[in-house]
């Protein structure tokens, strides 16, 4: 269900395969076009690396963030078949706005913890008299 719903919001067109390494690791970068409703949202590069110390297989998600919703990509590698690559993908909506909404509490925090100008002044009572134990009440 959520796949279909991704593929019905966003389409993306794989380009080609960057790939390449270092002393520490060797890396294949997925360059994918993506576009919504036929309007080209540009160029997304998740990336798969392989290091050779621990033979151990890492990906590097890449994040097209908006205030409406986060596309996730994540380059799995290549198939069981071997014709073809993983990609997962995930739309998550509203996302931005839970950092939106942190940032206002941060700042309201913050405007709490300025202390007023103002001095609190509390009111003063004061003892007029002291009735007895069966003072007459008027009224």
């Amino acid at each position: 269900m959520a796949r279909q719903t991704i593929e019905q919001r966003v389409q993306r067109v794989w380009k080609d395969v960057e790939t390449g390494k270092n002393e520490n690791f060797q890396w294949e970068i997925l360059n994918v076009a993506v576009s919504k409703g036929g309007q080209d949202l540009g160029t997304m590069r998740p990336e798969r690396r392989l290091y050779f110390a621990s033979r151990q297989p890492t990906s590097e998600v890449t994040i097209r963030r908006r205030a409406i919703e986060d596309l996730y990509l994540n380059f799995a590698g290549a198939s069981n078949d071997g014709d073809g690559t993983v990609i997962q993908a995930y739309v998550f909506p509203l996302v931005s706005w839970i950092w939106i909404g942190y940032w206002v509490v941060l700042f309201g925090t913050i405007i709490c913890l300025i202390p007023s100008k103002t001095r609190l002044v509390w009111p003063r009572t004061e003892v007029v008299a002291v009735a007895g134990k069966h003072a007459k009440l008027e009224g």
